[in-house]
């Protein structure tokens, strides 16, 4: 490979940071302000680690084959890190407090009424006041959760023993136990061992590596449906079959918006499995069912309960949902975790019919996007960004890998990319949690993305993505996005489309392919991208970087 090749991804990193500090070029193209502070520094890493990257391809040939002791101990200090450093500097934050509560009067009360753990003030133990009790109250007078127990009563033998410590150990651990069943997964769906890796690093990097730090059910549910898509075979045992069912019943205890994916996941059980494992995976799946409807009908009085969320259901626009889950810069999983375009592309695949082992990610990916279309909330409330398809993660990690080894060992088109993606993710991430007490990896709907605020130069990221994401209003509690924010994410859709046709042919192209080896494709799709945003979608806007503020993100008592 020639020297000025290997040296492109840093020679075009330092003419951008250059030029954005040339008021002329600014004039011109005015997204040149992102790179005036923290975000140029990460632009001129991402180029020299490019074209290290590039050196070492030339060089000599290498590749990364850790063992799965290795893969787990990596995830594992990584997650613990970042979460005994997020809980040792942050108090808990919105429905963390409710979850908390609820694992301590399991604990110690051995029920799940609140009102004595309210009285005896049990959440003194990790804030110091609360503006009123979180719960709701019960048709025989209890003070009831909101959400349902399964999160608490997995997380309570663990906050007895070393208290918020425990449980982000807990979660680090869980976390890392998914990074392997998730590369199984991959594996097995690919036989492709550097695929197999890119679908652990997807899945132990952002989003889910933020929820190792956060207590929500997202890295039990995600590792439920991985358990259950791994145990879920043909040649599946009686006793397989069974385990298969607990994890897919535990879903809807975790979250009742993942019912939708727990039916799912039992349908794909009762095709797949034979014999005494179907009857086994069905009693036991069943019985789950059973228990878990009674159970809302003895304690909240209906058999589905979804009392809790009246008017949080059904009142976002589809679209919005879909968009903001894609794309908003406070809450879109592509905007913290951009490795998932390929798995966008391994969509593509299925749908196209090269890849049949992507069409049950697929189904069930579906499954679990679903509900958070027509929910409220679809933001997830006050939490770190991508909460709400966090458990999707691991069909993505699959589809992702499919998309990566499609054309084996030459990586074409977007399979190219893979590696400084995976990388943009994890630092930015990493980025977030710096500092826990900026507050910068909490989202609120109510205020700005600050993580863009803080690496913004003379102009913040988020003017280039939409924000699907609005103000409270008792009255719609999604109001529809103003007409720019729309503006907005009909540009990104433009050049997502584009981009995935370019990747297809890629794949009978060498030119088409040679374009995402070097920096023209990447440069050219931030330029058009960009004028598309500041000549069209947001004309007459200014461009602005407004400071974050702790302020900003005080309270947080949201419901999902």
């Amino acid at each position: 490979m020639p020297r000025a090749r290997q040296a492109g991804p840093l020679l075009l990193a330092v003419s951008v940071w250059l030029l954005a500090r040339v008021e002329a070029a600014r004039g011109l193209v005015p997204a040149l302000g992102l790179f005036t502070g923290p975000l140029g520094l990460a632009l001129l890493g991402l180029g020299l680690a490019a074209g290290v990257a590039r050196f070492r391809r030339g060089a000599a040939g290498w590749a990364l084959k850790p063992s799965l002791a290795v893969l787990f101990v990596v995830a594992f200090l990584l997650a613990a890190g970042l979460g005994l450093h997020h809980v040792s500097r942050l108090a808990p934050t919105g429905d963390e407090i409710r979850y908390l509560i609820v694992a301590q009067s399991l604990w110690r009360d051995g029920d799940i009424d609140l009102r004595d753990n309210f009285d005896r003030g049990d959440y003194r133990e990790y804030v110091p006041e609360l503006r009123r009790p979180l719960g709701i109250r019960g048709r025989k007078g209890p003070l009831l959760p909101l959400h349902r127990p399964g999160l608490p009563a997995l997380v309570a033998p663990a906050y007895a023993l070393a208290g918020r410590i425990g449980c982000a150990v807990l979660l680090a651990a869980l976390l890392s136990a998914l990074g392997l069943v998730v590369r199984r997964l991959a594996l097995r769906a690919t036989r492709d061992e550097a695929a197999a890796f890119v679908a652990w690093a997807s899945v132990v990097g952002s989003p889910a590596l933020s929820f190792a730090a956060f207590l929500y059910p997202e890295v039990p549910a995600a590792l439920c449906v991985a358990l259950a898509l791994s145990l879920i075979a043909p040649d599946a045992t009686a006793g397989r079959a069974a385990a298969a069912a607990l994890a897919v019943s535990f879903l809807p205890w975790l979250h009742p918006r993942l019912a939708l994916g727990a039916v799912a996941l039992g349908a794909v059980a009762l095709v797949r499995l034979r014999g005494r494992s179907r009857i086994a995976f069905t009693v036991c799946a069943a019985a789950m069912a059973a228990g878990f409807v009674l159970f809302n009908k003895s304690v909240y009085g209906a058999w589905v309960p979804m009392r809790a969320y009246k008017g949080t259901l059904g009142r976002a626009p589809v679209e919005q949902a879909l968009t903001g889950l894609l794309l908003d810069p406070s809450f879109g999983l592509l905007v913290y975790a951009p490795v998932f375009v390929l798995a966008l592309a391994g969509l593509v695949s299925v749908v196209l019919g090269r890849k049949r082992e992507g069409f049950v990610p697929a189904l069930l990916l579906a499954a679990l996007v679903a509900p958070v279309a027509r929910f409220g909330h679809w933001y997830g409330g006050f939490s770190a960004p991508a909460r709400l398809v966090t458990a999707a993660v691991p069909l993505l990690a699959v589809l992702a890998a499919l998309r990566y080894a499609e054309h084996g060992p030459s990586r074409r088109g977007l399979a190219r990319w893979a590696v400084p993606l995976l990388a943009a993710g994890l630092a930015l991430t990493l980025f977030l949690f710096a500092a826990p007490e900026r507050k910068l990896h909490v989202q609120g709907r109510d205020s700005e993305p600050r993580a863009w605020s803080a690496l913004a130069g003379d102009v913040s990221l988020a003017r280039y993505l939409p924000r699907m994401a609005r103000p409270a209003d008792p009255e719609a509690p999604t109001p529809d996005a103003p007409a720019a924010e729309k503006r907005v994410a009909i540009v990104w859709g433009v050049a997502l489309l584009g981009l995935l046709a370019l990747d297809r042919l890629a794949a009978r192209s060498d030119r088409v392919d040679r374009a995402f080896r070097g920096v023209t494709l990447p440069a050219g799709l931030f330029l058009l991208l960009s004028l598309a945003v500041d000549g069209w979608a947001r004309q007459g806007e200014m461009p602005t970087s407004a400071p974050p503020t702790v302020e900003d993100v005080e309270g947080g008592e949201d419901a999902e």
